[in-house]
């Protein structure tokens, strides 16, 4: 029974799978098309439903391919692989070779070129199932070099059922054939099985196992020509031979020599991996035991060859509990999920190295069919700072298998996008139940689906926290133990944030000379950028916007109304926005000061009483700011307290000689207003004399208003003392009468004679 199926001859190289693989695509488009998402912003689904039990079918000898691969990091150097048939250098995911390109739908995917110490490897960017089994089929070329160059590696690796990902990184060069240990350095991580399509044939050497592997003992180290299965590993343990050609005699030809192409080189591989309890036959006639894995190929001008699997080699599926965490494997420890690809590498030897025509498929029965989109709330046009919501539709596609063991969907955010719910436990919509670590939110459902059901749609809430300009693809990748997992992303770029702000003005109103403090508030707090003010078409000044404001002062504006544009520049995250307020200036208050009550003369020893009268004109502005009263006594005077109570405010400062008052009436004052007298108590020292000035002044400086000034004067007489009445009396010493009433005010200028009194004849002088 032939291995592959037949050819199309008007396509060389290519099998008669195109059609089934077109009718898979019209399939995948419908399915599309119910979830609703045909002609949705930025989705870009990856996976393509499929009903037939393929998986995988990539031809690999166009200038493009899906997006399903990807090239893992090499050990050494750079990863080597390239497509013949593109001349498109940076192309994605797998760039073009340099050179003239394959005419297009005659490439392969090239690992090595005839380079030495090279390597170049692909990794299917998810997993297939193993549940119902794997039948891969594949072309390899290895031609135009020296003799016995490396080879080909072609691995399957385990891989996360509730995120499928490729390895990070392929396995060491040379004889390793980029999946097992050597020399102390890591293998494939989460390896699995490792077949060597081994030209040089060094693959089943002991320095490329783990130091936990037994030498078999019919391997001679060294043997050209041969096919060969390492078991898996993971970092610097296991990958121990478990089968190989050596003991049969060799693999047949498997390389084209120097002078063979491409044409003349194809070696055709299948590779079987049977789970289940009963012997399974694929479609091209390769039997695989129970629990076991076959392979064969058809060298170089030979006939199909088959891996013995009989004593000494064991084809049995190794159980690969011990290398890889809970929950990867079922009872037998058998992974759930593979992923796989290829990897060709030279050293001292060199070849061209490659592969094309592939297709993956169930071995028994369909596999449940997973499909998955995504899309943002934002259509794709995000704002910095913004919130949004990823919505996931998910589905088991009709026409496939029923997935049985519950769905996982896995959405890794892109860098400055943050779940707006953190930690465990809450719903992402109907049953899901999901969790957030990093940027990584896990959503699982447990029911599960039927061909052509689907859970409750997926909404995860994000906040946006990226640069404008920033490019945001989220990818999402929907799983299950036993389905064919898909994947899809949205892409999307941040754009600037529309910002307002609050203008304002204080104060409102002031006097010519005032300074007003004008200001911005509203803004993001992260806003950079300036706030201008300006009025009638001038600027009156500017601020730095920080913590989401700015301000910055006007002074020495010419009195007028003026009516305020503040405009906010904006900045690489933030667009400009603007805002109005007002304030007025006024002419300065004009100050009148008078005083009032106070006596032209006093006595030294007494007090008096001190009346100062303030107020505006009419003629001039209002006073925005508290007018300021300020009277200094003269020495010889001290005021008796500081007034109390009404519109002013009063303090004594310089030991009582100073009385400073601020007046307390309500701002505005109004042009005319006559302020509260000042009524004050001051006291005259027993030794003062003369005329004594006070000195009284007017201010109000914060609206230009010119000080005013005026004096009041007392002049002060000699103190009066009591007659004595006696030694002993304690009495200051006798003053005359006259004197008395002198420094009294009273002024005796004679007496006149009384006409009707006899003088006395003992006391009367006159």
């Amino acid at each position: 029974m032939p291995l592959r199926c037949p050819r199309d001859s008007s396509l060389p190289g290519k099998s008669s799978r195109g059609a089934g693989s077109r009718a898979t695509a019209t399939l995948a488009a419908a399915a599309i098309a119910i979830l609703g998402g045909g002609a949705l912003f930025g989705v870009s689904p990856v996976r393509a439903a499929t009903i037939s039990g393929v998986l995988v079918d990539e031809q690999f000898s166009g200038s493009s391919i899906s997006s399903n691969w990807v090239a893992p990091t090499a050990p050494t150097g750079d990863n080597a692989a390239c497509l013949t048939a593109s001349g498109d250098v940076s192309g994605t995911p797998i760039p073009g070779c340099a050179g003239t390109a394959d005419p297009e739908g005659s490439g392969a995917l090239r690992l090595t070129d005839t380079n030495y110490y090279e390597e170049g490897g692909v990794a299917y960017a998810l997993s297939v199932p193993t549940t119902y089994g794997l039948d891969a089929r594949f072309d390899t070329y290895q031609y135009g070099g020296q003799p016995n160059a490396d080879g080909i590696g072609f691995f399957l690796a385990a891989s996360d059922p509730s995120n499928p990902q490729p390895p990070a990184a392929i396995g060491e060069p040379g004889g390793a054939l980029g999946y097992s240990t050597y020399n102390g350095n890591p293998g494939m991580s989460d390896g699995y099985l490792g077949f060597g399509i081994d030209v040089f044939g060094l693959y089943t050497s002991p320095v490329f196992g783990g130091g936990d592997c037994t030498t078999p003992s019919w391997d001679p180290g060294y043997m050209p020509q041969e096919i060969s299965v390492r078991g898996p590993g993971n970092d610097t343990t296991g990958y121990c031979v478990l089968a190989s050609t050596v003991n049969q005699g060799g693999a047949g030809t498997i390389d084209g020599g120097t002078d063979g192409t491409r044409a003349s080189s194809v070696v055709p591989v299948e590779i079987v991996i049977n789970p289940g309890p009963t012997s399974v036959t694929s479609a091209s006639g390769l039997t695989a035991a129970p629990y076991s894995f076959a392979l064969a190929w058809t060298p170089i001008g030979g006939t199909l060859t088959t891996l013995s699997c009989g004593t000494p080699n064991n084809c049995a599926l190794p159980d690969a509990s011990s290398i890889l965490p809970a929950g990867w494997y079922d009872s037998r420890g058998i992974p759930y999920q593979l992923t796989f690809g290829w990897v060709g590498s030279t050293g001292a030897y060199n070849d061209y190295h490659e592969v094309n025509d592939v297709e993956v498929t169930t071995l028994t029965g369909l596999a449940p069919d997973l499909t998955a989109l995504v899309t943002d709330s934002a259509a794709g046009t995000p704002a910095h700072g913004s919130d949004l919501t990823y919505t996931i539709p998910v589905a088991d596609a009709s026409g496939s298998g029923r997935e049985k063991a519950g769905i996982t969907a896995t959405d890794t955010l892109p860098a400055g996008v943050t779940s707006l719910q953190t930690g465990s436990g809450w719903s992402g919509g109907g049953a899901w139940t999901c969790s957030t670590s990093g940027q990584i939110v896990t959503c699982g459902d447990p029911a599960g689906l039927l061909p052509g059901g689907s859970p409750a749609t997926l909404t995860i809430p994000v906040t946006v926290a990226a640069p404008a300009g920033s490019a945001l693809t989220d990818a999402v990748t929907v799983s299950s133990d036993d389905a064919n997992p898909a994947s899809a992303d949205d892409g999307a770029t941040v754009i600037k944030a529309a910002t307002s702000l609050v203008a304002s003005s204080f104060p409102a109103a002031t006097a010519q000379g005032g300074t007003v403090e004008l200001s911005a508030t509203g803004l993001p707090a992260d806003a950079t950028g300036t706030v201008g003010f300006s009025a009638a078409g001038s600027s009156l000044c500017s601020a730095t916007v920080a913590a989401g404001a700015a301000s910055c002062s006007a002074g020495a504006v010419p009195v007028g109304a003026y009516a305020v544009s503040a405009h906010y520049s904006g900045d690489t995250n933030y667009l400009a926005s603007s805002a109005s307020t007002g304030f007025s200036v006024t002419t300065s208050p004009a100050l009148q000061l008078e005083t009032a009550g106070t006596p032209s003369r006093a006595a030294a020893g007494s007090s008096y009483t001190l009346r100062l009268t303030a107020s505006l004109s009419s003629a001039d502005g209002p006073a925005y700011g508290d007018p300021q009263l300020t009277a200094t006594l003269p020495a010889g005077e001290t005021f008796t307290a500081a007034p109390t109570g009404g519109p002013w405010s009063c303090s004594l400062a310089s030991g009582g000689t100073v009385l400073s008052c601020t007046s307390t009436a309500a701002t505005p004052i109004a042009a005319g207003t006559a302020l509260a007298t000042v009524t004050a108590g001051v006291d005259i020292a027993a030794a003062a004399s003369g005329t004594l000035t006070t000195a009284v002044s007017l201010t109000d400086s914060a609206d230009g208003a010119l000080a005013v000034s005026t004096d009041a004067a007392v002049t002060v007489s000699a103190s009066v003392t009591v007659p004595d009445t006696g030694a002993g009396s304690g009495r200051g010493p006798a003053i005359p009468l006259g004197a008395l009433l002198v420094a009294m005010g009273i002024v005796v200028l004679g007496r006149p004679p009384r006409r009707d009194r006899h003088p006395s004849p003992a006391t009367d002088l006159d």
